[in-house]
Formats: C-alpha cells, sequence, structure tokens
C-alpha cells in the first residue's frame, strides 16, 4: 500500500481529499473507501464548484439590492404621480393616518414592494405606464385609468398600505 496524506477536507460534507506519493489524488466520502481522481478531473470540479458559488452569492447580492432599487423607484413613483400634493397633506392631517403611524412599526418598503411587483408588474408594462405619461401628460383621465389598473393587480388593503408608505417617505423626507 502506498503512503498517502490528507491534502485537504470539507468537514460539513465530510468530504477528504489524499494524495500518494505518485501524484495521484483520492476522494474519500463519509465512511466509504477512497476512490481515485484524475488531477484534470479535481481541478475541473473545484473550477465549477466556485463558479456555482459565485454565481450563488453574486444572485443573492443582486436580489438584495434589485430589491431596494426597485422599491425606491415604486415609492418615488407613487409619491410623484399617482399621490397628488393634495391628497398627501389630507393624509398626513388624517388623524387616522397619524394613528398608525403611531400604533404600528414603520413597515419597510422593501418588505411591501416584493409582493406588489410578484402580482405581475412586469418591466414592460411600468415602462408603457411611462410612456404613456410622457405622451399624454398626466391628465386626471390618465390617472384615473393607471389607479384603475394597479387596483386591479392590488387589492384595496394593499394599495392604501402603498400609499401610508408613500407618505412615510415624504414625512421622511422634510
Amino acid at each position: 500500500m502506498q503512503a498517502m496524506r490528507k491534502v485537504g477536507s470539507i468537514s460539513f460534507l465530510r468530504l477528504n481529499l489524499y494524495r500518494d506519493t505518485e501524484g495521484m489524488f483520492y476522494l474519500k466520502v463519509g465512511n466509504r473507501h477512497r476512490k481515485p481522481i484524475s488531477p484534470r478531473r479535481l481541478k475541473l470540479t473545484l473550477w465549477l464548484s466556485g463558479i456555482f458559488l459565485f454565481l450563488i452569492v453574486g444572485g443573492s447580492i443582486g436580489y438584495y439590492y434589485g430589491i431596494q432599487y426597485a422599491s425606491d423607484k415604486v415609492m418615488d413613483q407613487v409619491l410623484h404621480e399617482i399621490i397628488t400634493p393634495a391628497e398627501l397633506e389630507v393624509l398626513k392631517k388624517d388623524p387616522e393616518v397619524q394613528a398608525m403611524l403611531e400604533e404600528y412599526l414603520r413597515p419597510s418598503k422593501q418588505q411591501a414592494i416584493p409582493g406588489a411587483v410578484s402580482q405581475g408588474s412586469t418591466k414592460s408594462e411600468l415602462n408603457g405606464y411611462r410612456q404613456r405619461i410622457q405622451q399624454e401628460g398626466l391628465t386626471m383621465k390618465v390617472k384615473h385609468e393607471l389607479k384603475a389598473e394597479v387596483l386591479l393587480r392590488l387589492t384595496e388593503e394593499e394599495f392604501q398600505a402603498l400609499k401610508l408608505l408613500a407618505v412615510l417617505e415624504a414625512v421622511k423626507a422634510e
């Protein structure tokens, strides 16, 4: 039997890598016997594992920052295009809204937006709304039609919560 030495391990997966005196690698998983693995296959496996890990970490980070970016954009649109300044002042002075502000913890837009976005709003639809507003202007007719389309996707409670979040953002900005 050739002399082997342990060259690496991943303890939580119970993987052990051994190398003999001739340069051949052996992989042992758990209590099973060692199996030979070529150096070329080992390098390929390590590279693919690294790429896979990089994609998982990058995707997780991208999702986190993507949700933050989308929530900022939605809050800006709700605040500046859906809620008029007059509505904003009425909502700020409404005792019911004041009670909600005092009673509940301030909900974060990062928690509220994924539900609204998962209701089916695609980027192309949002761009379509934006182009329509740019072409026709933000008339009362267009405002009511867009509000009706949004209410088809959201319940009245979700829409009110979105408006409340917009008011919270406006209060924070002041």
